[in-house]
């Protein structure tokens, strides 16, 4: 369900971001064409397209943020915790469940969250080392609070396992982008649908759900998570193309 919420989140973002950027243009159909051939009009055009993606851009994305995270917790309260009774703040040990594949997938949206939020605050004019330490902190932050939903919530709690793997997730991305200025290591997904004995069929629908995208999100056994390694940006002199990547999956 988090992973789904993770792609609700940055899929609206994107679209957000686009319509935005639609917005910003100046309007110039009013404008006779003969002024828009002028120096002057040229320069003011441009002005103008740059103030407002001055200020405009950083409150745009900043608004993105709150209003995305905002949305994707309330709907987790109303579709993934409200049949769970509420309880005081409690940890929970699941360190040792499902062969931390769920572990591997806190990962893996802590480093694409980090990634996708800090494209969005470079997009904004934020300078580059500043956007990507956002984009880990904004990655922290939104893992955190949802943490802290589990924490009050019967079923779960808050599991230390989990924050770790979201601080290796999101420090995944900022670190290789401090040290190396450019992502050499990607964790990537990929899922499978697995065909159940037609004992265990009834069972797996129940937990699991019956359609692909349930499939996809619940079912921890057909989901695999990649270490995907890319080998020129380790020899840049080499003959090696650049789309040759070798990657380590998990699942």
């Amino acid at each position: 369900m988090k992973t789904a919420i993770f792609y609700i989140l940055f899929f609206s973002s994107f679209g957000l971001f686009a319509q935005e950027g639609i917005n910003n243009l100046p309007d110039t159909s009013l404008i006779p064409h003969s002024l828009l051939n002028t120096d002057s009009a040229k320069i003011a055009v441009t002005s103008n397209t740059n103030t407002l993606s001055n200020g405009g851009k950083k409150r745009l994305i900043a608004g993105v943020h709150v209003i995305g995270y905002a949305s994707t917790i309330f709907l987790l309260g109303q579709t993934w915790y409200k049949d769970f009774p509420k309880t005081t703040f409690h940890v929970f040990n699941d360190g040792k469940e499902w062969l931390q594949v769920d572990k591997v997938g806190h990962g893996w949206t802590a480093y694409n969250l980090a990634k996708y939020s800090s494209s969005l605050w470079q997009w904004s004019g934020i300078p580059h080392q500043k956007a990507v330490l956002l984009g880990g902190f904004s990655s922290l932050g939104y893992q955190t609070i949802l943490e802290y939903f589990d924490a009050h919530s019967s079923e779960w709690g808050w599991s230390w396992a989990d924050v770790a793997a979201n601080f290796l997730g999101a420090g995944l991305y900022v670190g290789e982008d401090l040290v190396w200025k450019e992502q050499r290591i990607q964790l990537k997904f990929s899922s499978h649908r697995i065909n159940y004995d037609e004992t265990l069929t009834p069972r797996a629908d129940e937990l699991y759900g019956k359609t692909i995208p349930e499939r996809i999100l619940k079912d921890y056994n057909g989901q695999t998570y990649w270490m995907s390694i890319n080998l020129k940006s380790f020899a840049k002199n080499s003959r090696m193309p650049s789309w040759l990547n070798m990657a380590l999956g998990y699942g």
